[in-house]
């Protein structure tokens, strides 16, 4: 039987042991945190200013994250951690509205990339 180590992170959670683990556990995470915001901002949102939007939003983000990159400060609010997971945010929203799946149905549910599957209990909106 082969014994896979296992490494230990900062903040006590096992390590991804490769690049593609590693991926697949970010994009989790930003499809979890999509979903959740999704759920509370609904769509008028983003479709009230289309792409254009998204663009304005994303160029705050980055404004934001330039300054504290530059300045080396302590965030008051969000971390730069948190935006840059809210810029990868944003690039899937936009491609979902090239795509034309913005709109479709948002199922109340838990994303499991690693399955590839989404479990739902049906249309929230």
């Amino acid at each position: 039987m082969e014994h896979k180590e296992e490494f230990i992170c900062r903040d006590g959670t096992c390590c991804p042991q490769t690049f593609n683990e590693a991926l697949m556990e970010l994009v989790s995470e930003i499809g979890q945190l999509i979903i959740k915001k999704q759920e509370d901002y609904g769509k008028d949102n983003i479709l009230k200013f289309g792409e254009l939007g998204i663009i304005i939003r994303s160029s705050d983000k980055l404004e934001r994250l330039s300054t504290l990159v530059k300045s080396g400060m302590e965030p008051n609010n969000e971390s730069a951690e948190d935006t840059w997971r809210d810029l990868v945010g944003y690039a899937l929203l936009a491609l979902m509205l090239r795509k034309g799946w913005f709109e479709l149905p948002l199922l109340k549910c838990t994303l499991d990339l690693n399955e590839g599957k989404t479990k739902g209990t049906g249309p929230k909106d």
